[in-house]
Parts: structure tokens; C-alpha cells; sequence
């Protein structure tokens, strides 16, 4: 997969690699992701652009695409930094 310099990769199947560093992240209670894919971008550590299902936990509650922007650094636990409305 090419990596531009300080660019994200393109979007790609999430691995189980990716996975363990997205339940690293305290999310929300009340509020359940799913993450559909991922992009990369090397930094000091990694930050990750996860394309995700957001669905809070309530009777009746709507579905809502979300991109979950989440810093893995070199060495520590990863870190939520935002998420933001996919639109």
C-alpha cells in the first residue's frame, strides 16, 4: 500500500492489528462503533482514520456514519482524538 509523505493511506479493510488499537480507546458510554475501514498516516506514532457505524444504545436510535480519528504513539496506550460527522 503506497504511503504518501505526512499523507494518509487510502482507505483499506480494518485488520485485527487495527482492531487491538481501537479498543485501546475509552469511548463514550451509551454509544456503540463499528469500524467498515481504515486509513494510516505515520507520525510520531500512527494516527488512524476509522470509517465506523455509530449506533447509540436506545430503543428506536438511527444508525449514523462517523470517522473516528484515533493517535497510536510509539510507545503508550492509543488515544481518542476526535469524532466527526461522515458525510
Amino acid at each position: 500500500m503506497e504511503q504518501k509523505v505526512g499523507g494518509y493511506t487510502e482507505y483499506r479493510k480494518v485488520t485485527d492489528e487495527d482492531l487491538k488499537v481501537f479498543h485501546e480507546v475509552k469511548f463514550p458510554e451509551g454509544v456503540g462503533y463499528t469500524p467498515k475501514e481504515v486509513a494510516t498516516q505515520v507520525v510520531n506514532g500512527i494516527n488512524y482514520q476509522f470509517k465506523c457505524i455509530k449506533k447509540v444504545v436506545a430503543p428506536g436510535a438511527k444508525e449514523e456514519d462517523v470517522i473516528i480519528l484515533i493517535h497510536k504513539p510509539n510507545q503508550g496506550e492509543a488515544k481518542l482524538m476526535e469524532i466527526i460527522p461522515a458525510n
